[in-house]
């Protein structure tokens, strides 16, 4: 799944990137890498949206409800989930 949505945000322009999918990005690579080293970054602050897509996807969710659009709708994109916007 990593490798899947890290393809998908290489396949983005800079200027769609939010500052989140580069952290998102940048903390892929990171795992892949070395997964031991990503638990110094305090992900759950850094990839909050990616740790929540990973786990509602594991965990056969097919909806995925959110208030925030911007990055979420990247991670629905590749791991075929449905984006429920919250009000």
């Amino acid at each position: 799944m990593l490798k899947s949505i890290l393809n998908y945000l290489n396949e983005l322009q800079t200027e769609e990137l939010s500052s989140e999918l580069k952290n998102t990005k940048e903390f892929i690579k990171k795992y892949l890498d070395n997964p031991d080293e990503v638990k110094d970054i305090n992900p759950r602050h850094t990839v909050g949206d990616l740790l929540i897509a990973l786990e509602s996807k594991h965990a056969n969710i097919s909806n995925f409800y959110t208030k925030n659009y911007k990055e979420s709708a990247h991670f629905c994109k590749v791991l075929n989930q449905d984006l429920i916007l919250l009000k």
